[in-house]
């Protein structure tokens, strides 16, 4: 992610504090970590009974989202090289992030979403799962479509309003074909959980979908979400530096 994108996210922190928490999408029990990769300034979904972790790269977005969520974790970081340990996390959340992961070609943006993806995986318990909302586009045509409007806006200086994109930011939207894909790719099994129209001006672009990845190996689905953990992850009377310093290293 450029600085321009950066610089992009620093300039809306106030939109993203305007915005509540929406309900989670599916229902679950069970003790373990959230990790929220670009998080913004605030938690996407509300979410009780878990240890939430934050993540984004922009340094001021993580101040605000640590002002707002002082019990949470906040951390400086990219979700293409997640500073964390193998099988940290029971959750991952990643709400309208991977179209900013974008590159000098279709074919380099959609490698950097599966390097992301990957990471996921790697940061997932055996028994996890990842919630991903996504704006998707109708087919591939449109998302290679709205990557040259948006590379070439940004090369001219234009500010393009719609698709709410700002001047010499670039966006990369998949098409489910493509997501499924990669995400299969990855080894993630892929449940559709919902889905609703994205319009511009009327204009059927595609949708904006929501997601549940599990890993191929693991039998878990969108209605069998109770867990018994095998081990506590909740912090404990070690206290939070001792357990930040298991769960995370410096890769």
């Amino acid at each position: 992610m450029t600085d321009v994108v950066r610089e992009h996210f620093r300039e809306r922190i106030r939109d993203y504090l305007l915005r509540k928490p929406e309900a989670f999408p599916v229902s679950f029990e069970g003790p373990g970590n959230l990790l929220e990769v670009g998080c913004g300034a605030r938690f996407s979904f509300h979410v009780e009974g878990l240890e939430k972790y934050g993540l984004d790269i922009t340094p001021t977005m993580i101040r605000s989202f640590q002002k707002r969520n002082p019990e949470a974790h906040a951390i400086i970081g990219d979700v293409m090289s997640l500073p964390c340990k193998e099988g940290t996390f029971r959750v991952i959340v990643s709400n309208v992030l991977l179209h900013h992961l974008v590159g000098k070609s279709p074919e380099i943006c959609q490698t950097n979403i599966k390097i992301a993806l990957k990471e996921m995986k790697r940061a997932l318990e055996p028994e996890g799962f990842v919630i991903i909302k996504e704006l998707i586009t109708r087919n591939y045509v449109f998302s290679l479509l709205l990557f040259y409007v948006t590379l070439l806006c940004a090369k001219v200086g234009v500010e393009l309003t719609y698709f709410d994109i700002r001047a010499k930011v670039v966006t990369f939207f998949a098409d489910e074909k493509t997501f499924v894909k990669i995400a299969s790719e990855v080894g993630f099994k892929v449940h559709k959980l919902r889905s609703e129209e994205w319009n511009e001006k009327r204009f059927k672009v595609g949708a904006i979908t929501q997601f549940f990845l599990s890993s191929k190996t693991n039998v878990i689905s969108p209605t069998q979400l109770v867990w018994t953990p095998k081990r506590q992850l909740i912090l404990g009377k070690e206290g939070a530096g001792s357990q930040l310093t298991r769960m995370f290293s410096v890769r």
